[in-house]
């Protein structure tokens, strides 16, 4: 008498923020083994490091590359990616990679375009910015940074596993775009919320630099938008460097409670709402913090060159405040914030078990 194996009812993967897999896409590929992941937190890191040289680099202050190399476009663009993983990022993330050869190439490709594209961006530093016979290279500057975007996302991901995905959550990533949009609209506003926050931000690396220096570090206001953080000395207190809204990273503090709403809104009816307010106010107090002990560190980076008579120190401190890596710093401590408490205020549903073995059984 034969034996007959019973397989009992397949429950839905509760998983924080997981999606169904579409058969397209798992036909298109297998999942990703350890060195697969690898791979890809190598490209990524590859990628941040190129934003964080090319905005490093050089700043434009005029012109179109003032809206094209800007910081709000940098911040859709993050944003975009941020929303659009945490929404719909696994099903895509459970594809394996491409071939070696291709990952390779695309990586190869990549970096190729990244050099020219730097290239094209001191050249473009040093020419007025309303230069007729340099227009082109302002209309280039867009397009190589769409390709060393898409190549580094085809080193991750054959093309086959993105158009099924696309095609499966395309709405996703126009709700990020939109939400983004919207975010970058009032970034203005947001940074002048500064006026009401400098005061303690400043306290903190005050702080933290009178732990480490020698002489008393002081804040000087002469108006609450631009506050100087200063050395006490006689006759006169020696500035270290004023913190305008524009540097002062408002916009991505706020941007943790847009990822955070939108991930808490995604799984409606999951979500516990007293645990998710925990994670959002200690999560904001975290990143409160850790942007006062950048401040700090600016100001212990000028203090300590000045000090030492090393020329270039203020365009150094200057560059590395309005460079873009504090901000992807900050978003991607807000994105793990979110990601990592998830299990705790977006728990396991059993009703949707239920519902699950319910209409198996029905079956």
């Amino acid at each position: 008498m034969g034996s007959e194996s019973v397989q009992g009812p397949q429950l839905p993967d509760e998983r924080p923020f997981a999606t169904s897999v579409s058969p397209a896409l798992s036909a298109a590929a297998s999942r990703p083994n350890g060195r697969d992941t690898a791979w890809r937190v190598f490209v990524v890191g590859v990628v941040v490091c190129q934003i964080a040289g090319l905005s490093y680099a050089v700043e434009f202050s005029r012109g179109p590359m003032a809206y094209l190399a800007g910081p709000n476009l940098a911040m859709f663009a993050m944003l975009v990616a941020i929303l659009t993983l945490l929404l719909a990022g696994r099903e895509l993330l459970a594809t394996a990679p491409p071939g070696r050869f291709s990952r390779w190439l695309g990586l190869a490709v990549n970096a190729f375009v990244f050099l020219v594209l730097l290239v094209v961006t001191r050249r473009l530093d040093e020419v007025p910015p309303n230069s007729v016979g340099d227009s082109w290279l302002v209309w280039s500057w867009p397009l190589l940074a769409v390709v060393v975007g898409l190549a580094a996302l085809f080193s991750m991901f054959s093309v086959a596993a993105l158009a099924a995905w696309l095609l499966g959550h395309w709405h996703h990533v126009v709700g990020s775009a939109l939400l983004s949009l919207v975010f970058v609209i009032y970034v203005d506003d947001i940074q002048r919320c500064w006026r009401w926050t400098s005061r303690s931000s400043i306290a903190i690396a005050t702080g933290a630099l009178n732990l480490a220096w020698d002489e008393p570090i002081i804040a000087r206001y002469r108006n609450a938008e631009n506050p100087v953080i200063a050395v006490q000395r006689e006759p006169f207190p020696k500035g270290i460097i004023r913190v305008t809204r524009y540097c002062a990273e408002m916009e991505s503090l706020a941007a943790f409670w847009l990822i955070g709403l939108t991930a808490f809104i995604a799984k409606w009816g999951r979500g516990r709402v007293v645990p998710f307010l925990i994670v959002m106010v200690g999560g904001s107090v975290l990143l409160y913090v850790a942007n006062g002990l950048r401040l700090a560190l600016l100001s212990g980076i000028q203090l300590y060159r000045s000090e030492a008579w090393v020329p270039g120190t203020p365009r150094l401190v200057v560059d590395l405040a309005h460079s873009r890596i504090s901000s992807m710093a900050l978003l991607g401590a807000a994105t793990l914030i979110v990601w990592l408490t998830a299990r705790w205020w977006c728990p396991r549903s059993h009703g949707d078990k239920a519902e699950a073995v319910a209409n198996l059984a029905k079956a």
